[in-house]
Order: structure tokens, then sequence, then C-alpha cells
């Protein structure tokens, strides 16, 4: 009898261990591509930008990650992000549908796969002790071998990888070249004998000289009835006196999906001064607020600038003197939006006579505030605009209320028209939009003396070349703007992410208190160095020949002295290290042994629990 309960249990026993197999095998295939992402800001969850843009792949894309495995050992913090970016790039292909192709690739000294890295333009660190290259790259091509590269991937960059890595994908589903619309009542071209220069020869701005090289320009003229389709990103720069034909097609350009970057200003210093005064506006504003108001509820203050009295710049007036221009803006990365791509590097602006924005508080569209005055800035009206060259006196009329005014925004939403229909007589040839069908974006900048070669760079003729050198990043700005704009709205929409580390601690405590004591040490260690150096220096002014000797002798007790305290306290501070690494050592092993020993066993000993308290249940029923 107990031979065959004994044979039935074991039968049992066996019957549960196969179906256990078995339910395994059955969950890897039916559920091979159901993924849980438990972590606490979801670092792995990508964004539905990200998924609807791999989801749209009609050709291959083939990404390769560079990484020397070798040359990185003891980098734990490079190691770790790397493997973090394979989970990533896992996780890309998941949602690609094969249309993404991810090689993993360790670039051994002198071997093709180095050679193929440097080929891609992957860069590479030297390790100083070992002389190793590491290489940390990611490069990516095309059907038609068009290549982007990240030459080497900066930890510091690591909240953008999704970004990053969108926008490469993206460029490279594109074959043509961007185009951009410059619609701009400033003349930013070159002109043989200028007369809004005084006749003098003008060159194209170097601002425009940096998109020529990245996109294509085409310029949109004043008059225009119908922006062009095929144009990317409309730029418009001082939009002053346009007609309604053109502020019609700006506004059904935007409506219809059209992404719009806009550089308006209530005082614009390197507009020429008009011949004729339009009405509400003064002799050097431009103003979209008709359609601003319509769109999103902003518009830009036309009748007041900005004196900011922290940001101000050092120049110099006609008589040479130095001082500071409260209307010439240096602003710093402290004022900027750190967490939007765009902003993300950037080390300082400088704006001249800026005006700001205001918006109705009860619209409902997205903001995103991208550059603001610091909080010592006042609104100062347009009438005292001669008084903005004398700090002096603009301190003793205004007084700074704390508040920070919008200089640059990001609006996006559902836009309404600015017009009820088609202006009369227009030649529009489309059909008219009251509103936008899916949100829209557009940035708003309140100046336009920002994009003139003054504000940011200084240019050399070098043997007929031109070379630009930058002394603020108002370039890198608008190059990411637009570089940003040519995005899909998926990939305009993503923002930083949290960081995939997770810091210990725990750890960085034990680190932080050991460095201490390991401070406290060195510096008793100087003191003592230094009190030896000083007692041998008193001795050595008051030797002479009588007490040579005597001097020689005492010389070496000190410098026997100091040799012993050296010795010591050189033990003590490799004992301090020592006993650091022994500590990180015991507190990584107790968290092994917990991970890995004590927590399963202690759920195997709470299912033991359970499943012997539920024999003991069946047994008393069964002997009832």
């Amino acid at each position: 009898m107990k031979k065959s309960v004994i044979g039935m249990r074991g039968a049992r026993l066996i019957a549960v261990v196969v179906a256990f197999f078995a339910l395994l095998v059955i969950s890897n295939i039916a559920l091979k591509n159901l993924r849980l992402d438990l972590t606490e800001n979801k670092i792995y969850t990508l964004t539905e930008g990200t998924r609807s843009i791999l989801s749209t792949l009609e050709d291959p894309i083939n990404v390769y990650l560079f990484f020397s495995d070798k040359a990185s050992e003891g980098q734990s913090d490079l190691r770790n992000y790397y493997q973090r970016l394979r989970e990533v790039l896992d996780e890309y292909k998941s949602y690609a549908d094969g249309k993404l192709i991810v090689h993993y690739i360790d670039p051994e000294p002198f071997s093709e796969e180095e050679d193929r890295a440097t080929e891609l333009g992957i860069a590479s660190l030297k390790d100083e002790k070992s002389g190793n290259l590491l290489y940390f790259g990611l490069a990516a091509t095309n059907s038609v071998d068009d290549l982007e590269v990240i030459p080497f991937m900066q930890p510091n960059r690591e909240i953008f990888f999704e970004y990053d890595l969108n926008k490469i994908i993206y460029s490279l589903k594109r074959l043509d070249k961007p185009v951009i619309g410059l619609l701009s009542t400033i003349n930013m071209y070159a002109v043989q004998n200028n007369p809004q220069r005084g006749g003098a020869n003008t060159e194209t701005w170097a601002i425009i000289q940096q998109l020529e090289q990245l996109f294509e320009v085409r310029l949109v003229d004043q008059t225009s009835y119908q922006i062009d389709p095929e144009i990317d990103v409309l730029m418009v720069v001082h939009p002053r006196n346009l007609s309604d034909d053109t502020l019609y097609a700006i506004d059904q350009y935007i409506l219809g999906g059209g992404r719009g970057l806009f550089f308006v200003d209530s005082f614009s210093e390197t507009a020429p001064m008009p011949k004729m005064q339009l009405p509400g506006l003064g002799p050097r504003a431009s103003s979209l607020n008709r359609l601003f108001r319509a769109w999103g509820g902003f518009q830009v203050n036309q009748h007041f600038l900005i004196g900011d009295f922290k940001t101000a710049l050092l120049i110099s007036d006609r008589t040479g003197n130095r001082m500071r221009h409260p209307a010439m803006l240096g602003l710093t990365k402290d004022l900027f939006a750190q967490d939007d791509i765009v902003m993300h590097g950037l080390n300082s602006i400088n704006m001249a006579t800026v005006s700001y924005f205001e918006k109705d508080e009860e619209e409902k569209m997205e903001y995103k505030t991208l550059i603001t005055t610091s909080d010592e800035a006042v609104s100062v009206s347009n009438q005292y605009i001669g008084a903005l060259s004398d700090p002096d006196l603009l301190r003793q009329g205004f007084k700074p209320t704390g508040e920070k005014f919008v200089l640059a925004a990001r609006v996006k939403g559902v836009f309404k028209s600015a017009f009820a229909e088609p202006p009369k007589a227009s030649s529009y040839r489309g059909s008219h939009l009251s509103q936008s069908n899916e949100p829209v974006n557009i940035v708003v900048v309140a100046d336009t003396d920002m994009l003139g070669d003054h504000m940011w760079s200084q240019s050399q003729n070098f043997f007929g070349h031109r070379l630009t050198q930058a002394f603020a990043s108002n370039r890198d700005f608008v190059i990411s703007l637009v570089d940003n704009m040519l995005g899909s709205n998926e990939l305009i929409g993503i923002r930083s992410r949290v960081s995939f580390s997770r810091p210990f601690t725990r750890v960085k405590a034990i680190e932080a208190a050991a460095n201490r004591k390991y401070h406290e040490r060195h510096q008793a260690l100087t003191q003592k160095l230094n009190e030896a150096e000083s007692k041998l220096r008193e001795l050595k002014a008051n030797e002479n020949e009588d007490n040579a000797v005597s001097f020689s002798m005492e010389r070496k007790r000190q410098v026997e002295q100091y040799k012993r305290e050296a010795l010591k306290t050189r033990k003590e501070l490799r004992e301090v290290k020592h006993q650091l690494s022994q500590d990180i050592e015991n507190l990584g092993r107790n968290l092994k042994i917990t991970n890995i020993i004590l927590v399963p066993t202690l759920v195997a000993l709470i299912a033991a629990a359970i499943g012997f308290i539920r024999m003991q249940r069946r047994k008393r029923r069964t002997s009832r």
C-alpha cells in the first residue's frame, strides 16, 4: 500500500515537472513579443512617437553599434551604458517588423571591424594606461548608402538617446534634401553697393550660409499668395507690412500641417529704417499678432521692450567707454529650458532690443517656454528707446518685479484660422481651412537681431574663404530649431527622458565617507610635511661652522622622523583605501546573496509552507 502511494506521488511529481517545462516552452512561443517594463520611470517603454516612426519604415535601415569590450575593462559606467543601449535597441527591433537591423560590433585592434569603424566615422579614445583605443559610437545606413553617425556616445546625452536615434532613423527615411522656405523683409543675402548700408558691399549673413550647407534654402516672395507645399519648414523673419494674401498663405500653410519658425521684433536694429510709418507699429517693428492671436491666443508685445540688468552685455559706446547695455542681452543656459532637446548643450544666446510674448491663460494650447529673461528684467515702453543706453536712468525709473519674460517658446495645438474666408480677389488655389485637422507645431522668437552676424560671430577672410568664429550659441540655436522642426510630429514631441542609470545611494554614501576620511588624513600628512620643512628651514638659517656637525645630526634626526611619519601615514592611507574597497565589496556580496539566495529561498519556503498548510487541511478533511 505504501509503495503504491509513493509511486503515485512520484508520478504526480514527474507530471508536475513535465507540465512546468511544457508551460515554459509554450510561454516562450506564445508570449515571445510580450514585454513588461517594471522600472520606476518606464525607461524601456518607447514613446508613441518612436513606435509610429518604426512602424512606418518601408526600406531596411542598418544600425551599427561599435563598442570595444577589452579596452573598456574597468570602465564600468561605459559598459553599463552600452548594455542599456543594447536593451533599448532590442526594443526598437521588436517594433520595426524586421526593417531595423542592428549589428553589435567589437572593433578589436588591427581588425577589419576597426577599419569599418574608422570608415564610418566612429571616433576613438586612447586609454592612457594601456594605450588601447576605445570605440563607442553608432552609425546607420539606408538602402541607398546614406550615412548618419554619432561618433561617440556621450553619457551626458543619455537622456536624449531616444531622440537622437529617432532623428537618425527619420533622416534615413528621407531620400531628398530638406527644403527651408525663407520669407524675410530684411535682405539677408549679399548685395553689391547696398544703399541700406551707405553703398557698401554686404555679405550673405553667416546664419544663411550655415543653413545652406545643411538644407536647400528657397526664398519666399513677400507678396506670395501660396506657400509651396514642397517647403518642409517655413522660416519667417521680421514679417513687416505683409499683404492679406501673404498672411493668408502663411495661415493656410500652418493649418495644413506645415512647420513654422517665426522671428518677430518690436525694434529690429538689423532692419533698415522704413520710409513709411505703419499704423500701430514702431518704426522698426514687425508683427504676426493677427495670426498668433487666432492660432493660440498669444501675441508679441509691440509697445514694450526688455531691459535686463542681470544679463546686460558689456559694450563700448561712441566715446570708447565700456558700459553695461540693459537692452543688449547675454542670456545664459540657466535661462534656457534644458529639458528641451533644442536647448540642451547651448551655453549663451545674445539678443538686442527684444520684446516678449503674452498669452491668454484661458487658451488650451500647449506652450513650452524655451528662453526667458532673468528675474531682474523690466518692461520699458518703446518711447524710452533712447534711454536704454543709460543704465542709471533706467534703474531710477524702473524697478524689477521678479517676473521673467518669455522670449522664445514652442506652441502646439489645433490652430484656428485668422480668416473667415479667403481675402477678396485672392489667388490662393487650395480649399479654405477653418482650423488644422491635427495639432501643429510652431516656434516663436521675439527678436530678429539675434540672427545678425554681430550678435554671435566674428568673420575674417582667409585666402578667399570666409572663416566664422562663434562667440555665442545663436547659430546652434537656429540650426537646432530647424533640424528639430524637420522631424515628424512624433519626433518633435519627444523630450528628454530620465536617465537609465540608478545610482546606488548606499555605495555613494560609503565612498563619500571614505573619501572624507582619506581627505582628512591627506590634510594631516600635508600639515606634518609643512611642519618638518619649516623646522628644517629654521635649522638651516641658524647653521654656522661651529654647529655644522650638530646641525647635520639634527637634520638627520628630523629626516628620519619625517620618513617614519610619512611611512606611517601612507600605510594608514592604504588601509583607508583598502577599507573603502572592502566595504563596497562586502555590500556587493551581500546584495548578491540577498538577490540570488535569500529572496528565492524565502519565496520557496513561503511556497512550501503554503503547500504544507494546504496538505494538512486536505488530510483533516479526508479524515473526517
